[in-house]
Formats: C-alpha cells, sequence, structure tokens
C-alpha cells in the first residue's frame, strides 16, 4: 500500500467512534466490507469490536471479507 492511501489512525479511530455513536440512535447493527489486502482498515474494525461474519468472491474475482458490530458491545 502507498503512503498516499493511507489515514492517520488516530483520525480513523474518531471518524468511526463518531459514525457509531450517530448511527447507535436508531441503529443496532453496522456491516462493512473488506479485503485482506486493506490492513489497515481490517486490523481498525477489529481493535473495535468488529466480527468477522463470512467472506464471499465480488464480481472480479477478488474475496472479501465480511465485518459486523453490534452496536453498543464495545468492550465485551
Amino acid at each position: 500500500m502507498s503512503g498516499t492511501n493511507r489515514v492517520c489512525p488516530s483520525l480513523a479511530s474518531e471518524l468511526m467512534r463518531r459514525q457509531h455513536e450517530w448511527c447507535s440512535h436508531g441503529y443496532r447493527v453496522i456491516q462493512t466490507h473488506t479485503k485482506n489486502k486493506w490492513r489497515d482498515m481490517l486490523i481498525l474494525n477489529i481493535r473495535n469490536w468488529f466480527d468477522v461474519i463470512g467472506t464471499y468472491t465480488d464480481e472480479k474475482g477478488e474475496p472479501k471479507i465480511i465485518l459486523e458490530k453490534r452496536l453498543g458491545t464495545e468492550g465485551y
């Protein structure tokens, strides 16, 4: 991954925190899809209590990872 595609970890964490706070007012679950090659995003999601719930192959033949988080379960 080139340096231009990277996001400051503290900025990404803060944006995620704010998004999850906003979503907690009406949503119970957040689901996201990523690729193994986007390690920074994968690690950020896992550190923020997302669970890997599955995988699939997209229309381009690339494997994707499905992650899901139940809102309000941080730290459990």
